[in-house]
């Protein structure tokens, strides 16, 4: 019980710690953030130390999870304004707000590739949360998980962009924390 207790709690606070620092060329680090201080959340974006606040989405759907690309010049996030969350990117301004995926499931909690060439997602699109991967632009969307266990919040780790973690939840409600690789290249 205090094993469930414990990845539960370390689950809750990576979900939650929703803000991501990257240096930007030419440009001192900033820090993007979700915020409902105007009565929804929005993506914020800052300078690191607290000054230049401003709202990047501005609109009255819920845009959350925001995580910025590896160059620095776009940032990924999820929204519902379109009726149902689904995959956004943006360039590092808020400007060029393109959506990635259109499934009738929710998609969120987008993680880039290291290289920027991939971005990995979890979704209920085929009724079970799963974790899916897809190029920048939104194609070639694939299920890597495909099993009956809840897949959710992926992440990328290691030197390069082939290893992938995931967090994945078993039918019965057992936690466990799987790692694995990610098989191909994204092109």
């Amino acid at each position: 019980m205090r094993t469930k207790t414990f990845i539960l709690t370390f689950f809750l606070l990576l979900t939650t710690a929703l803000i991501d620092i990257q240096t930007m060329a030419g440009e001192m680090s900033l820090v993007t953030f979700q915020s409902n201080r105007d009565g929804n959340f929005e993506i914020y974006v800052m300078n690191a130390d607290g000054s230049n606040q401003r709202n990047l989405t501005n609109n009255p759907a819920l845009d959350e999870v925001p995580v910025w690309s590896p160059d620095g010049r776009k940032i990924a996030f999820a929204s519902n304004r379109d009726g149902n969350f689904e995959i956004y990117v943006m360039d590092a301004h808020g400007k060029n707000q393109t959506r990635l995926t259109d499934s009738q499931g929710i998609d969120w909690k987008p993680a880039w590739a290291k290289d920027g060439k991939g971005i990995v997602f979890h979704s209920d699109r085929d009724f079970n949360y799963e974790i899916y991967l897809m190029d920048s632009k939104g194609r070639i969307q694939t299920n890597l998980t495909n099993n009956p266990g809840a897949d959710l919040c992926p992440s990328w780790f290691g030197p390069s962009s082939v290893y992938l973690s995931l967090f994945s939840v078993s039918a019965t409600g057992n936690f466990i924390a799987t790692w694995g690789q990610l098989k191909g290249k994204i092109h």
